[in-house]
């Protein structure tokens, strides 16, 4: 069945069972809870209380208890009213009463004796806003906010950045925000109350788990009601992340009609230059034009009983994308051309493809280069994204104590990107789909006893797909060429940047370790969840549960990775390894010949129960317990491949990739204190609130690294010496090799350890100060701290092993060294064998059935501590604001799941201890609305032509801050280097020597170079090999300040040298940090009101208002700079190349680190969202 048939049929199997099964979500709803009093402060038992919701008409009423409280629970987020009344007692009235997704409003109800009627009109919960039974760290954002506040791209997640704890660490995508010091890939997104992701990654729309989607309307603003962010201690009925925790409240239909149309428009007519765009002299400002336009309209089928909602939104990009990178010179291309620095001409297999690093287009910056052998170009391309979205919802209210819903949206995005400046692009499409539909009881009368069941579907249909040139008659959309690094680089959303030189080739990046011609996934989840809802006297119990099913159709589709250590080894055509993958739907060479696409298959089995329970007025105590298993991610027909790190051997595919642990019980507790309800003080009558709380929690870590062994089904091979290792590589000559030759194909599967257990564990505490304050604005100062336990970590399998010696050559070779230098009857080393720890060393010969393999552990672990502070005023008239402040600190050996690199030091996991990805010492911001108080009904009314001029106009405005986000310096380092171990020195054949320790690289033996220099030989460089993975960190050097204030040099090459053979690095992880951010957006909006409900809108937009150049870090990535040997064959002279070389020890020069070093090279954003130049957009909106 092809996958999108069967994503079509679950789409009508979804509308079908929703005609069975709708529900309102547990999850998004809040509760209104209170006293009802007398005059004299005495409670009133058994008052009657009613709570209307005003938009639909529909109520629930309950009766006071003995001490006169009442709690109303799952009530959907909107505006109520409250009545109270009782025999000898008058109906007093609240109007207007905004109850906020996931909120309590808790207030006091007096009530007059008969005769004496009261009417309150309460304005968006003014003085409700303060949290008085809950330890959660947490944001509410109004529908006011959403629809209000300026967000460049109309993308929901840049409001996450609301809640305490919030991290921003690149354009404000999904994939960039951050909460309390967890990865990004615990976040859990949930759109009433189901799952959102892309299912392959938290993150909504993230294409294959490592590229982030240039896509905005995953869940389109015009959808969204309101949404509440808890970043950390929420309580146990939400979990399957230990990250931020969202819940997002869709738009339904009202007892009376309402809806909008909009349109969103930029010109770059209006823009500023991006900082980048000044590059070379003559280059035009990047062209751009965007337009999100669409409309919405809900109202009442059945007034009071059933009613819908739908919505339409379409977003086009045309953006014009700066790139600027540095390429081999053309004049190595021409007859007689030399390696730079040597005197050794161009391979001429090699010189044809010199054009492949720049497109035809791509401009030469005039003096850009400061390197022998680069240009450094600028090219200017267009990106072009075209999207569209729906969405539709009917509610329908049975009667008073049944209701059922329905929701279903649907996005299409396509989007063809240029990627660098050799003139490769990257096609992506994506399809997600999000749906919920259920049913709600009310079991008692009294409402007492609440129980709702719901059915999820979730879908994230993507399709990415590389395209490159074709030069010298070959096509490079099946490669990679990479002069440093193993993996593809891939701009972020919306921006092309770039990994310092030009990659050309058509491949994208798959994974952290390999590329791939295109990444298809067609993945689903169905989720079934019921959650029954009891309250019992000061109780309030909860109790639920969710089977969540996991489907992922996939196909890999490889291609050839091409590394070479450095420019002059390039031009020499000597390669460090050609990696080769094969498509995994292609016939298996494990598993029987099995084709076709994979399909993954997953559990996720949940239960909580929980209690909040009301000690007294003003004291809450809440506590809960929550169960979490996910069965290991598995392949419907075992197409997947155990590697077994401890034995070199294959595990049946039949086994479990994976254990999962079924203890995975988190307990959750926190208390809030409210003092002196009764009393009128400044810390009295609810205004103060002293929280505290702590809770164990589990997250799943990423289905990007889970699904890893299935991919690993198919032909990968990586070669790093033989003939085969050779650009252009003779791919049949690799696949037939593979085929035929099991115990020397280096074959390089992903894996885990054997230990590798799931989940992660995050133990989490915090106490907090929440105290109201004049003007209806309320502070919160929290202290928010976690530790984290059995993260996810990785390192290198199959290592190189430790020494080395020296043979005759021709002789057996010894088992135990990593390293077999072969003589010649001089003494002199012809030949190098690398031994690694499943090699097959028989006689003279090692056969490798394997290559280094990257796999996957657990057992990191870190801490996070941090200061928050909050400042909130969320009235829907005259002034919302909300601000937020964190200082905080991340540390570890890991963040954990998709946060994980490589160990430095490879199993020395430990080495590792230091500052997490995205540890960001202070984060500050700050949204506010303000609507001026001109107009009928405000507080000056000027009158019909003075209310038309002055009134219905709204300010607000943005601003994001923070220090820098961690910047690792790492070194290129082959495993293997030569040495000259001679205490007199090494002679060079010229009456010359070269010094003793005098280091360079490997090089290949042949006519050309038949052996080394009398006195050298191979040594292991960096113990136990990982060049695969290319994380290596340098030396610092003492007194040397690692900081540049020069221009765009930000990075100082010169602090940093390469440490010698055979030993690490003492940098520590992400030891600096990069670039701060500041950026302001404004908004100024008109309304010009044509009736009561209706009005035209108008509004303006400037984004980044002041222009300041937010730039994304640098490249700091040193080159391997040890000099190469050459070999003259006329005068048996041995040269080392001398142009920007340096040995072990000495401080790098910029020309020796590399031409992009440590250089501010692009913005964070370019086109779309935060870090962009200053944009200015204008929007019409017709509102009803």
């Amino acid at each position: 069945m092809k996958t999108r048939d069967l994503a079509n049929r679950i789409s009508i199997i979804f509308t079908l069972l929703t005609v069975f099964a709708l529900s309102i979500l547990a999850q998004a709803n809040g509760q209104i809870a209170g006293t009802v009093v007398d005059t004299n402060g005495g409670v009133i038992p058994g008052a009657s209380v009613t709570v209307i919701n005003e938009k639909t008409g529909e109520s629930r009423s309950v009766l006071a208890k003995a001490d006169g409280t009442f709690l109303i629970v799952n009530l959907r987020p909107a505006t109520y009213t409250v009545t109270a009344g009782g025999d000898t007692f008058e109906t007093t009235t609240r109007k207007n009463l905004e109850l906020l997704v996931g909120q309590e409003l808790d207030f006091e109800l007096k009530l007059q004796a008969k005769g004496v009627s009261v009417s309150v009109d309460v304005v968006s919960g003014e003085d409700m806003i303060v949290n008085t039974s809950s330890a959660s760290m947490s944001a509410n954002v109004n529908a006011r906010e959403v629809e209000g506040l300026p967000i460049n791209g109309r993308q929901l997640s840049q409001l996450y950045l609301q809640a305490p704890g919030g991290v921003n660490s690149g354009s404000g995508t999904f994939s960039d925000i951050r909460f309390s010091g967890r990865a990004n890939n615990q976040n859990v997104v949930r759109y009433d109350g189901i799952e959102g992701t892309a299912i392959i990654d938290a993150s909504p729309g993230n294409l294959n788990g490592e590229v982030p989607s240039p896509f905005r309307l995953q869940s389109s603003l015009e959808n969204v009601q309101e949404f509440r962010v808890d970043s950390s201690n929420f309580p146990a009925e939400f979990g399957t992340g230990t990250g931020g925790q969202i819940s997002v409240v869709t738009k339904s239909g009202g007892n009376s009609f309402h809806g909008s149309v909009f349109e969103y428009f930029r010109r770059d007519g209006l823009d500023a230059r991006n900082f980048f765009e000044n590059a070379s002299p003559g280059i035009d400002k990047g062209k751009l034009a965007l337009d999100q336009f669409g409309g919405s309209i809900g109202g009442p089928i059945i007034k009071d009983k059933l009613f819908f909602f739908g919505s339409y939104e379409q977003y086009r990009g045309r953006f014009g994308l700066n790139f600027v990178e540095a390429a081999p010179s053309l004049s190595l291309a021409l007859p007689g051309a030399l390696i730079p620095g040597t005197s050794t001409p161009v391979n001429p297999l090699i010189q044809p493809y010199i054009a492949a690093f720049r497109s035809a287009n791509a401009v030469v910056i005039p003096g850009g280069s400061a390197v022998t052998g680069f240009d450094v170009l600028q090219l200017q391309d267009n990106e072009k994204v075209d999207e569209k979205a729906f969405a539709a919802r009917i509610d329908y209210q049975l009667n008073p104590n049944h209701k059922l819903y329905m929701r279903f949206f649907r996005d299409e995005g396509t989007d063809i990107a240029p990627e660098g400046i050799s003139g490769r692009v990257t096609s992506i499409e994506a399809v997600p789909q999000n749906g919920v539909a259920g049913f709600q009881s009310i079991l008692k009368k009294d409402g007492s006893l609440i129980n709702e069941f719901k059915f999820g579907y979730n879908a994230a249909r993507t399709r990415i797909n590389g395209q490159a040139p074709t030069v010298g008659g070959l096509d490079f959309s099946n490669l990679i060429l990479n002069i440093s690094g193993s993996v593809a680089n891939t701009g972020i959303a919306g921006q092309g940047t770039s990994s310092g030189i030009s990659i050309p080739g058509g491949l994208v990046r798959a994974n952290s370790a390999t590329n791939g011609r295109g990444q298809p996934y067609t993945p689903y989840s169905l989720s079934f969840v019921d959650s029954l809802n009891w309250i019992r006297g000061s109780h309030n119990f909860k109790f639920g549960g969710e089977l969540r099913l996991i489907r992922m159709y996939t196909d890999r589709l490889g291609g050839t990775t091409y590394t070479f250590s450095n420019l002059a080894a390039f031009l020499a055509n000597t390669p460090t390894s050609v990696q080769y993958l094969g498509d995994v739907s292609a016939p298996s060479p494990f598993n029987n010949g099995l084709t076709g696409q994979r399909l993954a298959k997953q559990e996720y089995y949940i239960g909580y129960a929980q209690d909040e329970w009301k000690l007294k007025p003003g004291l809450t105590l809440s506590y809960g317990l929550r169960y979490e298993s996910y069965t290991p991610l598995r392949e419907a027909n075992n197409g997947q491949v155990l590697f077994d790190i401890r034995t070199g051997t294959l595990r049946p595919s039949s086994e479990a990739a994976f254990k999962s642990s079924k203890t995975n019980f988190g307990p959750r507790v926190a208390i809030a204190w409210s003092p002196d309800q009764d009393g009128n003080g400044f810390f009295s009558a609810g205004k103060t609130v002293i929280r505290g709380g702590l809770g164990l929690y589990y997250g799943p870590g990423q289905t990007e690294d889970q699904i890893q062994p299935i991919e690993s089904d198919r032909v990968s091979s990586t070669v790093t010496s033989g003939s085969l290792l050779a650009f252009p590589a003779n791919i049949p000559a690799i696949i037939a090799n593979f085929n035929s030759n099991p115990n020397n194909r280096s074959y390089q599967p992903r894996a885990y350890s054997g230990d590798y257990t799931i989940p992660e564990r995050i133990f989490q505490y915090s106490v907090s100060w929440q105290q109201q304050l004049p003007g209806g604005i309320t502070t919160t100062l929290a202290y928010v701290g976690s530790k984290g336990t059995n993260l996810f970590l990785r390192s290198v399998a199959n290592q190189i092993l430790p020494g080395q010696t020296t043979i005759a050559n021709g002789t057996n070779i010894p088992t135990g060294f990593g390293v077999v230098n072969r003589t010649n009857p001089a003494g002199q080393v012809i030949g190098v064998t690398t031994v690694r720890q499943f090699s097959i060393v028989s006689g003279t010969t090692v056969s490798n059935p394997y290559a280094e393999i990257d796999y996957k552990t657990s057992g990191g672990d870190d801490q996070y501590n941090a200061l928050q502070f909050s400042a909130q005023r969320s009235f829907r008239s005259g002034l919302t604001m909300n601000a937020q402040y964190t200082y905080g600190s991340s540390r570890g050996t890991t963040a954990g799941s998709n946060e994980a690199r490589t160990g430095a030091q490879l199993d020395n996991f430990e080495a590792d201890r230091g500052r997490n990805n995205f540890d960001v010492r202070h984060t500050f911001n700050l949204s506010a609305l303000y609507e001026l108080p001109f107009g009928k009904g405000k507080k000056f009314d000027l009158g019909r032509t003075g209310n038309f001029i002055l009134g219905g106009w709204e300010l607000g405005g943005i601003i994001n801050a923070r220090s820098g986000v961690p910047v690792e310096v790492l070194v290129v380092r082959p495993d293997i280097v030569v040495q000259c171990q001679q205490a007199g020195g090494c002679p060079n054949g010229a009456g010359g020597f070269f010094a003793n320790g005098f280091t360079a690289n490997l090089p290949s033996f042949g006519a050309s170079f038949p052996a080394l220099p009398t006195g050298f030989v191979a040594v292991v460089n960096t113990p136990g090999g990982g060049n695969s993975r290319n994380v290596r960190r340098p030396n610092l050097i003492a007194g040397v300040n690692p900081y540049l204030n020069n221009d765009r040099n930000f990075i100082n090459p010169a602090a940093f040298a390469t440490p010698a053979p055979g030993t690490w690095g003492d940098l520590a992880r992400n030891a600096l940090s990069g670039p701060t951010f500041r950026q302001v957006d404004m908004i100024v909006a008109k309304r010009f009101r044509i009736r009561e409900k209706m009005n035209f809108e108008f509004r303006t937009e400037v984004f980044n208002i002041f222009n300041q150049a937010n730039f994304a870090n640098p490249s700091t990535t040193l080159n391997n700079a040890l000099p190469n040997l050459a070999f003259n064959t006329s005068t048996s002279v041995y040269t080392a190349t001398t142009s920007n070389v340096v040995q072990p020890g000495q401080a790098f020069t910029q020309g020796s680190a590399g031409s992009t070093f440590g250089l501010l090279r692009s913005t964070v954003g370019r086109t779309v969202g935060l870090g962009s130049n200053r944009q200015i957009q204008f929007a019409f909106r017709f509102n009803f």
